[in-house]
């Protein structure tokens, strides 16, 4: 059954791994099996289906430059999606509106289990941390106020003193935002983070609210099998979070 929404306001969804750089003098940072890396994992990606190589700007910066930075793209066919993105200590998966959490937590499955096969040194190989990230996108109706929109669609509050307002010119009404929080989770030393974004040179009216699941550190999960089981919490987490975040009027702009 495909419960996917059939006016989602997913912009983009994102898997992160990040692998920890040898440092070769202070202040530059490089995997020595990066080059290597690079041609193996290619080689797996095409028989996944992730032909068109796409290689960035950054790729002509060499890597102990640009260490976690992305610098080569690989798609099913040019501009087409998803997408799988490394760079020197960096591997992504990218995903857009035609999102489902079974394929693409399966293309994680399948990006993890061979980029553990194929790293020239896996012993050596140290996961630093992962993020499971979702942005989400719409337009505030014009003449509405963003502040009792956030309150009224999401539930985030935004409360200012109201004797800031009085005799001062100043309008309660804010033209812009970027309120971030981050939550910590019992257990594994897993975050929530939540972001609102409003203005800010994005185009007029669009609100953009990103919800990321991280971990770090000593509790980072070190196995694909591991990755997999964190990934699949991670996402009935960020699940349960838009659920419950969404009015019942924003959910029905959504079917």
């Amino acid at each position: 059954m495909d419960n996917r929404l059939p006016h989602p306001p997913l912009q983009e969804v994102i898997f992160e791994l990040k692998w920890r750089l040898d440092q070769i003098q202070p202040g530059v940072l490089k995997d020595p099996h990066y080059q290597i890396l690079i041609g193996t994992l290619y080689g797996k990606l095409r028989e996944l289906g992730y032909t068109f190589h796409e290689p960035l700007q950054t790729s002509n910066i060499p890597d102990e430059m640009v260490p976690y930075i992305i610098q080569h793209r690989f798609r099913p066919s040019q501009e087409k999606w998803p997408l799988v993105q490394i760079g020197s200590g960096i591997l992504t998966l990218n995903d857009t509106i035609h999102y489902s959490w079974p394929d693409f937590s399966g293309r994680i499955r399948d990006l993890v289990e061979n980029f553990f096969l194929v790293y020239p040194e896996p012993d050596s190989l140290q996961i630093l941390e992962m993020n499971l990230r979702y942005i989400n996108a719409l337009t505030i109706p014009e003449e509405t106020d963003p502040k009792e929109y956030l309150k009224q669609s999401v539930g985030a509050d935004i409360v200012m003193p109201e004797a800031l307002f009085i005799n001062t010119g100043v309008m309660n009404r804010p033209v812009g935002f970027d309120i971030y929080q981050t939550f910590p989770q019992e257990g594994d030393g897993t975050l929530v983070m939540i972001r609102y974004i409003y203005g800010h040179g994005t185009p007029p009216g669009k609100f953009t609210w990103e919800t990321t699941v991280h971990i770090d550190g000593e509790t980072v999960p070190k196995t694909p099998e591991k990755i997999i089981q964190w990934c699949n919490q991670a996402h009935d987490l960020t699940h349960e979070w838009f659920l419950k975040m969404c009015s019942d009027e924003l959910m029905e702009s959504f079917r």
